[in-house]
């Protein structure tokens, strides 16, 4: 409807809602309705049109709040509805053309369009051998602090990931299923998401062994079959003490497992942590051997000893308490051989330290005896004597009786030795004792003497007279001696012979010498010989 009139003054103007910027007319000036439509989309703001009606003429800067019926026109207007915008709540129009103002706002249709959101797969995680998770969803785009709670239905999210599948990315594919927009929305994009599988944590359990003095063996369990742990170590334990060689025997140790480490045998795996099951320190083994000895038979044993070896930390047998029993069944006068020397615990011990023991041997050794030759004399050319040797050096009371077998002698004289001193050696010969060994052989001396002349005489028969003479045990024949032989025992010579092979020397006497011989007998005088001594023999006439 189109009203021309006056323009009143610029005061009654304002009174009545006209346009105040527009300098005051001195023309009349044409009254329009403008019709307002609107349009928003879901969330948004709301786009105002208004038409005029008159060709030419249009209008814009139209701002409305409200809705027929008292509802004010905001963001959260359900999208798809009825509405109508109430004109009276409507202002701010500007006319393109003076000629005309704006008179009343008539409301028309509101249209509130559906928004437009896009739907992301969340992305998610799990460990290694874990289930997949529950996979979710989120919209961007949604309006009035609004979730996807407002959606209908639900997409369909699934993944080629399984339990088994190894630490990676995987993707997680997102399809419409049964998702809906509800009133509000239009959903327009479906975006993958990652499923991140990540190595699967787990505790070690932690088993310490140490001997003391030593290094730990570690062992490890983790629960898993073929999963195994290398490296592994741990350096303190709970109450804050180093893991060291130098920590006393004990069963009831606990580890700090924060300084624990090792490295597992699969990547698909990480440590999160350790736990302590025990850590034992056993005692070191210590070899008490008792110390060999020997000794000579007939002597008190030596001082019975002993050897520790496996000491450990620089220790020394300071560490320990008590000592062993050494001892033997050996006596002073127990025979030549070897003897058990017994080591036994004894009042030996330690707290950190377990003792094998071993035993030694004590040796008994022959007793050395001296040997000495006895001095021996011989005559010129006579056969050796049975020669003899003092022996020394016996103990417990043993006497020569306990000796077998004789000793060897030897010498350098020999049968035509001539009268002298030679020495007289000794040696073991065939000599044997149980207990005794022999050594130290002092020789001696073998003294030949001149030997004594063996003169035989036989009765004058006529006229002659002899004498044989000869000497040593086998009546060795004195030959090419001159024999002189005296009237009974004068020295009136009665003649003189010389000794043939046999060692006989005979002459023939006559006259008055005869009858002297026959009255008196005779004497051979033998002026000895080299070897053999001077002799004489007389020869009686029976």
């Amino acid at each position: 409807m189109k009203v021309r009139t006056f323009v009143a003054p610029i005061a009654t103007l304002m009174a009545l809602g006209g346009v105040a910027a527009l300098p005051a007319p001195t023309h009349a000036v044409t009254s329009v309705t403008v019709k307002v439509f609107g349009s928003q989309t879901y969330g948004g703001t709301t786009n105002f049109v208004g038409t005029t009606g008159t060709a030419g003429v249009t209008v814009s800067g139209i701002t409305c709040t409200g809705l027929t019926g008292g509802a004010a026109i905001a963001p959260t207007l359900t999208a798809g509805g009825t509405y109508t915008i109430d004109g009276a709540t409507c202002s701010g129009g500007v006319l393109n053309n003076p000629n005309y103002v704006i008179g009343s706002y008539s409301g028309q249709k509101l249209t509130v369009n559906k928004a437009t959101i896009g739907v992301t797969a969340d992305n998610a995680s799990r460990a290694y051998k874990d289930d997949n998770p529950t996979f979710t969803f989120s919209a961007t785009g949604l309006k009035n602090g609004e979730d996807t709670s407002v959606l209908t239905g639900a997409p369909t999210i699934t993944t080629d990931a399984k339990s088994s599948s190894v630490p990676g990315d995987y993707a997680i594919k997102i399809f419409r299923g049964t998702l809906g927009g509800g009133d509000n929305y239009t959903i327009n994009s479906f975006t993958d998401g990652t499923l991140t599988i990540t190595a699967k944590p787990i505790t070690v359990s932690v088993t310490g062994i140490q001997v003391y003095g030593g290094t730990p063996v570690w062992t490890a369990s983790t629960g898993i079959a073929g999963l195994s742990v290398s490296g592994l170590g741990c350096t303190k334990l709970n109450d804050g003490r180093d893991v060291a060689p130098t920590l006393g025997v004990g069963n009831t140790y606990v580890l700090d497992t924060t300084t624990c480490s090792a490295t597992l045998s699969s990547d698909y795996y990480t440590i999160a942590g350790f736990t302590s099951n025990r850590f034992v320190v056993q005692r070191a083994e210590l070899t008490v051997t008792a110390d060999s000895k020997s000794r000579i038979y007939g002597f008190n044993n030596p001082a019975l000893t002993y050897t520790v070896t496996g000491l450990q930390n620089g220790e020394t047998t300071a560490a320990l308490n008590g000592a062993p029993d050494v001892t033997t069944t050996a006596v002073v006068k127990s025979n030549v051989g070897d003897y058990p020397i017994e080591v036994k615990t004894g009042t030996l011990s330690s707290p950190n330290y377990r003792f094998t023991l071993v035993d030694g041997t004590l040796t008994i050794n022959k007793r050395l005896l001296t040997v000495t030759a006895n001095p021996a004399t011989r005559g010129f050319r006579a056969a050796d004597p049975a020669y003899t040797a003092t022996i020394t050096g016996f103990r417990n009371g043993d006497t020569i009786d306990v000796v077998t077998g004789a000793p060897a002698f030897s010498t350098t004289a020999t049968v035509d030795s001539s009268p002298g001193v030679y020495p007289l050696s000794v040696a073991v010969g065939t000599l044997d004792a149980t207990n005794y060994g022999f050594t130290g052989f002092v020789g001696s001396t073998l003294t030949i003497s001149e030997a004594p002349a063996i003169i035989t005489t036989k009765k004058m028969k006529l006229g002659v007279i002899e004498a044989t003479v000869t000497y040593g045990a086998t009546n060795t024949p004195v030959v090419g001696s001159t024999i002189t032989f005296t009237v009974g025992s004068s020295e009136d010579v009665a003649c003189t012979a010389v000794t043939d092979a046999t060692g006989r020397a005979a002459c023939t006497v006559s006259g008055s010498i005869r009858t002297g011989i026959s009255l008196r007998g005779y004497t051979a005088h033998f002026p000895g010989s080299p070897g053999v001594l001077a002799g004489e023999q007389h020869q009686g006439i029976f």
